[in-house]
């Protein structure tokens, strides 16, 4: 009688303990810092490929470093950044294979594309804009980065997807203002299509030039020079970083 009393309070003790045992240990392993391996993946046109940086690294490889240094992870990048590209030379771009294969496999996915898109419904020339012809150009942008994200969500369903908005850099022209009103229109645009999709994220631009200070930060025209993408990249790190703490 005394020996199971002994095996029934050991058993007890047993039930009582190990619980707390297993908890604890799953709470330390969550907590200790792991070194992943993650694979990034840029999409978009010129400002994406690095114009302007002459080691073309662009605001995307900065990223890459900044979420290396932050979060204590190695990547690595698969950049489709095109120069000239517009948001449907990119759909067509993601027809080919290899492209599939490295959005599919992608941890975070960087989505910057429509400068091309703007330019092209201003015929290129921004000193005198026809107000309706761009609007227009916004539709149609619209709709082929709707369809543009659906390709790649279709690709990637889980993969944080970060979509950048526009700039203007066209500071010194007459028709600054109006251009100004109509990139933030577009922005618009670009914030409602991102909300639309499971984990895709806005990253305003459009603040981050003051123009009086615009030699400081652009290689010509339109692209930003070393100091300007690195901006870039610090507004992207700031919201990745704002990502993970609520996560």
């Amino acid at each position: 009688m005394n020996r199971k009393m002994v095996l029934l309070f050991f058993a007890v003790m047993i039930l009582l303990v190990t619980p707390d045992l297993i908890f604890n240990k799953i709470n330390a392993s969550a907590l200790s810092p792991k070194k992943s391996n993650l694979n990034l993946v840029a999409i978009g046109d010129s400002l994406t490929y690095g114009s302007g940086d002459p080691l073309k690294k662009g605001y995307i490889h900065r990223v890459k470093a900044g979420m290396e240094r932050n979060f204590h992870i190695s990547a690595s990048l698969t950049n489709f950044g095109v120069s000239g590209y517009r948001t449907d030379q990119v759909i067509t771009l993601l027809h080919q294979p290899q492209k599939q294969k490295a959005v599919r496999e992608a941890h975070y996915i960087f989505l910057f594309i429509g400068t091309n898109d703007f330019r092209k419904s201003a015929n290129y020339k921004f000193d005198s804009i026809s107000v309706r012809k761009m609007v227009q150009g916004k539709q149609m942008y619209s709709n082929h980065l709707y369809e543009l994200i659906t390709s790649i969500r279709t690709l990637n369903r889980t993969a944080p997807l970060i979509v950048l908005g526009l700039y203007n850099p066209y500071t010194s022209v007459q028709a600054k203002e109006t251009i100004d009103l109509l990139i933030s229109d577009w922005n618009k645009e670009i914030k409602k299509t991102a909300a639309s999709f499971y984990k895709t994220t806005y990253v305003p631009t459009s603040d981050l030039f003051p123009a009086y200070k615009k030699e400081y930060y652009f290689y010509d025209t339109l692209h930003p020079n070393p100091k300007g993408y690195q901006i870039i990249a610090d507004r992207v790190l700031k919201y990745l970083s704002n990502k993970n703490s609520t996560q």
